[in-house]
């Protein structure tokens, strides 16, 4: 009998022990797991690409100036937090709503990553603009018909890990987008609004 309880008790030892083990590697695998996660979260705060405007806020209103009802001129923009891998930026601002479809309003790439403003009425050395909806290789401030209500302006800022290559002046978005797949690091959309007349 003794020796049956002893072989019990030896069992009983080891499953312990090996239940012991398990719990302690279950908790280093916790704590490993929410290291990554806080690194993880931790990187893609530092390297969140961010555009902004001086002079609208998110979903604002983009004053008159920078509109067919003003100059006409690009409004001003600041880039932050650009990934360290980054090589070169591109720009496309768009209007979603437009009456004959998704209207091109700007289209611009080989900004350099190192860029952190983009100034009114201007672009940066060196960059290239291709052709908006209108067959024009230059910014295009709102100018939606009368009657159509209030328009939405994306201007879609895209990080990239090298520069499109052969791309010129006559270049469309769709042509843009196609030499920059498989080559956006991170990117951001500053979205504007602004209303059309009102119809009388």
């Amino acid at each position: 009998m003794p020796s049956m309880y002893k072989k019990h008790a030896g069992i009983v030892l080891t499953g312990l022990v090996v239940l012991a083990l398990g719990l302690i590697l279950a908790i280093i695998n916790i704590k490993e797991d929410k290291k990554l996660m806080t690194t993880v979260n931790n990187h893609q705060t530092k390297t969140s690409l961010q555009l902004t405007s001086p002079a609208f806020e998110e979903g604002g209103n983009i004053p008159d100036s920078y509109t067919c009802q003003g100059q006409n001129v690009n409004p001003p923009l600041n880039i932050t937090n650009v990934p360290g891998a980054a090589a070169s930026l591109a720009l496309i601002m768009h209007d979603p709503d437009a009456v004959s479809g998704d209207f091109v309003h700007w289209l611009m790439w080989d900004i350099p990553p190192s860029t952190k403003t983009i100034a009114t009425g201007n672009v940066p050395s060196g960059v290239i603009q291709g052709l908006n909806s209108a067959s024009q290789s230059k910014y295009m401030g709102p100018c939606p018909p009368s009657g159509t209500g209030t328009h939405r302006y994306m201007f879609e800022l895209y990080a990239l890990d090298e520069s499109p290559k052969n791309l010129d002046m006559e270049t469309s978005r769709e042509q843009l987008q196609k030499a920059m797949a498989n080559h956006i690091l991170a990117q951001h959309t500053l979205t504007g609004l602004f209303s059309a007349p009102t119809s009388r």
